[in-house]
Parts: C-alpha cells; sequence; structure tokens
C-alpha cells in the first residue's frame, strides 16, 4: 500500500458523491425533506461541494460546508465561486466542528463519520444541531458475517478504526443522544447502489496527470467492492436531536 491514502485519491480526481449511489441518491434523499430557505445546514465533509451546491440552489437556504483536505476546500471554492453562491465554506474537522452549539437546523454527512473517531464525530454534531435538528448521515455499514481478517482489509485500504454493523451504528447514534432514528438502504431511494468511475464526477481532473498511486489506490477500491458486495452496503441514517 502506498502512502496516498483513499481520501487523498478522492481529493486529487476531484470526486463528488462516492458514495454508492453518488449524488443521485443524495438528491432523492434530500427531495423527501422539509428544507426550508431560513434553515441553516450544515454539510459535514463537503468534499468539492456539489451538494452544498445542490443545497443553495434547490432549497435557498444558508449552507455552511466544512471539509479538512485542503485540496477539496480549493475545489468547492471555485465551485462556488463559478455558481456566484454565498456558502460559508470552512476548514475544519468534524470531530472538532468550529461552530457554536445549537447552531444549525440540518446536518448533512456523506461517507464522512466512519473515516474519523466515530462517537466523538457523532457528540459534535448533536452539539452544533438546534433541538429537534436533523442528521442524515450516508455510512459504510458491514454485514455481521464479515469477518475480523475482512475487517482489517477493509480499515486498511480505507484508513479507518472501525466496520459497524447496523445494531453497531444504531447504538452509536443513541449513545451521542439521537433519537428517532430511521434507516434505509440505499436502494430504498434509488435502485442503483454502486456506482463506476465513469458516472461519477471529476472536477479539475485530467488524465495525463494520474499518478500510479492513485490507481493503485482505485484498483484496490474496485476489488474490495467486488469482494464485498454482499457483506459491505451504505445504509441512510436520518436522526433527530
Amino acid at each position: 500500500m502506498n502512502n496516498i491514502n483513499y481520501l487523498d485519491f478522492l481529493a486529487e480526481m476531484g470526486i463528488s458523491s462516492a458514495h454508492p449511489g453518488g449524488f443521485s441518491l443524495t438528491r432523492s434523499i434530500l427531495e423527501r425533506e422539509q428544507i426550508k430557505p431560513h434553515h441553516h445546514v450544515l454539510d459535514a465533509g463537503c468534499g468539492t461541494g456539489k451538494t452544498s451546491e445542490y443545497l443553495a440552489n434547490h432549497f435557498q437556504c444558508h449552507v455552511s460546508a466544512l471539509d479538512l483536505h485542503p485540496i477539496m476546500l480549493e475545489k468547492a471554492k471555485k465551485r462556488f465561486d463559478h455558481e456566484q453562491l454565498n456558502i460559508h465554506l470552512v476548514q475544519g474537522n468534524v470531530e472538532n466542528l468550529p461552530f457554536d452549539s445549537g447552531q444549525f437546523d440540518w446536518i448533512i454527512a456523506e461517507s464522512v463519520t466512519a473515516f474519523t473517531n466515530i462517537p466523538q464525530t457523532l457528540h459534535e454534531y448533536y452539539r452544533v444541531l438546534k433541538p429537534d435538528g436533523i442528521l442524515i448521515d450516508l455510512e459504510m455499514t458491514g454485514d455481521t458475517s464479515l469477518s475480523e481478517e475482512d475487517r482489517r482489509t477493509i480499515q486498511t485500504l480505507y484508513g479507518i478504526s472501525q466496520v459497524l454493523t447496523q445494531d453497531e451504528w444504531t447504538q452509536s447514534f443513541h449513545d451521542s443522544g439521537f433519537n428517532d432514528l430511521r434507516i434505509h438502504k440505499g436502494e430504498t431511494f434509488l435502485e442503483e447502489s454502486s456506482q463506476s468511475l465513469e458516472k461519477m464526477e471529476l472536477s479539475g481532473f485530467h488524465m495525463e496527470t494520474l499518478k500510479v498511486e492513485l490507481l493503485e489506490v482505485w484498483l484496490d477500491h474496485i476489488e474490495l467492492m467486488k469482494k464485498y458486495n454482499q457483506v459491505l452496503d451504505c445504509r441512510v441514517y436520518r436522526a433527530k436531536k
């Protein structure tokens, strides 16, 4: 394994909505929600800013977009400037959100929380949400049949410390204070549950600049998805403060 990790790969390639189902799943989920123009929404781990752009354009709401990766932030800023969007872009860590408590009506997190200290991040989500605020979190979820060896393989590729099952995610949300938890598989909203590189949006990427290390990470990711197709999935967790 080289020194470039999966998140570096996404940043370098400028990939938006890398979670299963991609942006089509994100849009399908959000269109079911009652997000109002006066609401304050946090796009936690915004990446290149595609979801933030959609939130601002479609719902005309107040959007804060946060990410830790400088390349992601650079590409998000270019997107927002090009679209002339008044989005508050912030560099920060979801494990220690640089916002006051009770600031947001909604938090959207897409394949972010699993890459962090999960209890700490969920605690931060809970802290910055207003009373009755809503968290929508799309996260990698493992089947109970995953062996310890399989878990270690997945953890190594993605640089994560845990691969939680649905029951473990449920317990984590409850331990952080969330209630009224609703869980859906991605297919509940969209039939397609995986996507190829060609279906992802690439921002500022040119094939001639592709590094061998990046290609290796992507090929490892594809191989892992094929191998664990039946036991590794995405869940949509909708939790209320």
